[in-house]
């Protein structure tokens, strides 16, 4: 192991041991799923017999644990966080067979991973939840606890969507969702979302005799990150620079062909490497080359300005390949347009809590296919209404520019409750723990509590967890001394939650 010497010790050995050595991408979780059904009968069961484990259809997983003697009467409590990980690299890894390979960063402060997302988000949060099931502590005395732990957030929440209320019979009326990435601040809202796809099926076409000089335009080495907590930060997307810089022929009426454009491989990822093979005519050589030059060195003279530049380690390289199959030149421009007029930013900032972004989207991936292109488009917002007013536009911009469009389901937002009795309880006990201010805030990310809440009334919920950076990213880390501090946060609620009154 490299955590075992990491406090707490359970905590970090589940972590290692259960998450980063099994496979979890999203959709794939059937590896995770048993060796956390096979660590609860090996491990937990010796230790509480009474324990129980359930799965519904879609495969989530439901924990009861019995309340130790004499704590019988205290209210349940509904511990809840996700199974599936995020899964991006800076060269090509397979996650669904690979260990993710953990590192401790010289300061000796974060947890990353060697060129991996190291996916903390949820991971670290399940492992505390997991580790109460062990804790040695003999003065660790609890009232009757629930843990749910859901499949497919990243890509969708398609576990809280498919919870199975009837089978599990979640007894709890009070949540800790374990899925907030900030110590020191308590999450009790969340935003909405909902993706879109842009699809045309198109003819290629292998007459080279008009367009005959073919280039690769790559851009690459982008920060990236989460496309809702990231959203507002000044980091490009790759596939809105290769549309920003091809814009400009068609703006300057250069033509051109595209025999195919790949960028982005997760809806709730900024893009950080997009690549496009597109042709020109030879006497438009030196054309196309002042144009693209001239915007490859705006972008460089933006994005790396100064000491702290925004994406130091931006790269944008532009070479000659061999003629290939292509879309028309008048779809071409098309889809250039399309992808350049889409957003891809915060778009609207809360007017009530500073700093939090209120509605965005993402321009996430850009697949070529053998029948034509596709474009996967993730939008959010806290105003339902206004989610659906951004995926108007999206689709308004579709039919202007000769898309199919498809509006997936989205997912509802969690509505702040400033008043709630249990943010109260919890509040207080965190600041004892913490032994200064607690933070109350909302974020723009999506979070499963909207969807359990809503299948669950009566449900009070907050969000808390340990300091996590660049989540979705292969830059993701975990402070060390944010999960300790957490992990003994969470405790103190179960230990004091006889003197919840709801």
């Amino acid at each position: 192991m490299v955590l075992e010497h990491l406090k707490p010790q359970i905590v970090w050995e589940i972590f290692e041991n259960l998450f980063l050595a099994t496979p979890h991408e999203s959709k794939h979780e059937e590896p995770i799923r048993k060796k956390i059904k096979d660590w609860i009968d090996s491990v937990v069961k010796p230790k509480i017999p009474a324990i129980t484990i359930d799965e519904d259809e879609i495969g989530n997983l439901f924990i009861s644990v019995p309340a130790s003697p004499g704590y019988e009467k205290v209210q349940p409590l509904l511990l809840q966080g996700h199974m599936d990980m995020v899964c991006v690299s800076n060269e090509p890894f397979d996650f669904q067979t690979n260990s993710i390979t953990p590192e401790i960063e010289p300061n000796g402060e974060w947890i990353t991973a060697h060129g991996t997302s190291l996916g903390a988000d949820n991971g670290i949060g399940v492992s505390m939840a997991l580790a109460l099931l062990i804790d040695p502590d003999s003065d660790f005395k609890h009232g009757p606890l629930e843990i749910l732990i859901t499949v497919d957030e990243e890509t969708g929440l398609t576990g809280a969507f498919e919870l199975d209320i009837e089978k599990f019979k979640i007894k709890s009326r009070a949540m800790l969702n374990v899925d907030s990435e900030e110590l020191g601040v308590i999450t009790i809202g969340s935003a909405g979302g909902g993706d879109s796809k842009l699809e045309k099926r198109l003819t290629k076409f292998s007459d080279f005799s008009k367009f005959d000089t073919f280039f690769t335009l790559n851009i690459s080495g982008l920060i990236g990150g989460h496309s809702g907590g990231d959203i507002h930060l000044p980091r490009a997307n790759a596939n809105k620079l290769i549309a920003r810089m091809l814009s400009k022929l068609v703006i300057a009426k250069v033509p051109f062909v595209i025999t195919k454009w790949n960028g982005g491989t997760k809806h709730n990822a900024i893009t950080r490497n997009s690549e496009i093979v597109f042709g020109i005519q030879k006497e438009y050589e030196d054309q196309m080359n002042k144009i693209l030059i001239n915007e490859k060195n705006a972008l460089f003279s933006y994005y790396q300005h100064g000491e702290n530049p925004f994406e130091p380690n931006l790269s944008i390289t532009i070479t000659s390949t061999t003629p290939q199959p292509y879309f028309s030149p008048e779809e071409s421009a098309l889809i250039i347009t399309t992808g350049n007029l889409i957003p891809s930013r915060a778009i609207v900032l809360s007017p009530t809590i500073p700093g939090l972004t209120e509605t965005s989207n993402n321009f996430a991936i850009v697949k070529t296919t053998d029948s034509g292109i596709i474009f996967h488009l993730s939008s959010r917002s806290s105003v339902q209404a206004d989610l659906e007013w951004i995926r108007d536009q999206l689709e308004q911009l579709a039919s202007i520019t000769k898309w199919h469009y498809i509006r997936e389901k989205a997912y509802p937002g969690w509505n702040p409750d400033p008043q709630s009795s249990f943010l109260a309880y919890v509040k207080k006990i965190y600041m004892q723990e913490l032994g200064k201010e607690v933070g109350v805030g909302a974020v723009h990310g999506g979070l499963e509590t909207g969807l359990i809440g809503a299948k669950i009334p009566g449900m009070k919920m907050v969000a808390i967890g340990p300091d996590i950076h660049n989540p979705h990213s292969p830059d993701e880390r975990v402070n060390i001394h944010s999960v300790e501090k957490m992990y003994q946060i969470i405790k103190s609620i179960i230990k004091d939650f006889k003197s919840y009154n709801s």
